[in-house]
């Protein structure tokens, strides 16, 4: 039995630029890209994708290619809006009263969806953040208000 070859794409400059176009728009790095999916093409990984984004790999599988292109075009535009003291203080008080810590808050199968992770949504309760996402805001709002 033989395997069919693999089709490799050169990593044009156009196609990285592209790329890291998708990641701005979305605000939505490799990583969280890639978590959600457990059927991705085998051997695809997010470290993968960075190297692509960085230049540091030159060629990519088609499938891989296709698969990204494909993941990154049906993410929404970044939609990033001004933390105001107002703000956190509604995120802190609906936190404090559902109960729900970021560890909980990402049971929740839509939080890897819109990029969310523990560290992010520390780092927005901290107050050190200045912007926040407005998909991301939103989806905690709606999981602290049950």
């Amino acid at each position: 039995m033989n395997a069919e070859p693999t089709e490799t794409i050169a990593l044009t400059s156009g196609i990285i630029a592209e790329l890291n176009a998708e990641r701005d728009r979305t605000s939505i790095g490799p990583q969280a890209l890639l978590k959600p999916y457990k059927d991705k093409p085998k051997g695809l990984n997010h470290a993968m994708v960075t190297h692509w984004l960085g230049g540091r790999i030159k060629t990519a599988r088609r499938e891989h290619l296709e698969f990204v292109r494909a993941a990154w075009g049906k993410l929404e535009t970044d939609r990033s809006i001004r933390l105001t003291d107002d703000l956190l203080e509604e995120l802190r008080t609906l936190q404090m009263q559902s109960g729900i810590n970021a560890e909980m808050m990402m049971r929740w199968s839509d939080a890897n969806r819109v990029g969310l992770s523990v560290s992010k949504i520390k780092h927005y309760m901290s107050g050190n953040a200045k912007t926040v996402r407005e998909d991301q805001i939103a989806l905690m709002k709606r999981i602290w208000s049950g």
